[in-house]
């Protein structure tokens, strides 16, 4: 009986171990962001802008850094967390003239 449940252990243990090495080996696990904005409205001295950031990717990503840069000004937004094959949205607020121009700074792998 005891010959039994050990191999049954081992067995166990040595399935546990081939997932893990097959899931270091296999990649793509992390995170893939883009943001978008998704409206816009003038509000006084600016625009709002609604921004979604998209991950396309197998990991969440924790402290999000969505930067816009409109007329040579800079605003930040840091969102928690966007989960993995999700996304979360932001309001921003801009100058009312120029192009927007809207990247992912930086993310944390938690």
């Amino acid at each position: 009986m005891q010959g039994v449940i050990a191999l049954l252990g081992m067995v166990i243990v040595m399935a546990c171990v081939t997932i893990l090495v097959l899931e270091s080996l296999r990649g793509g696990d992390e995170a893939r962001l883009s943001a978008r904005v998704l409206d816009t409205a003038p509000i006084e001295g600016g625009r709002q802008l609604i921004v979604q950031v998209d991950n396309k990717g197998e990991r969440t990503a924790s402290d999000v850094t969505v930067t816009t840069e409109t007329s040579g000004e800079i605003v930040q937004a840091v969102i928690d967390y966007v989960p993995a094959r999700g996304n979360r949205r932001a309001v921003m607020h801009v100058p009312a003239e120029g192009v927007v121009q809207i990247t992912v700074e930086s993310w944390i792998d938690p």
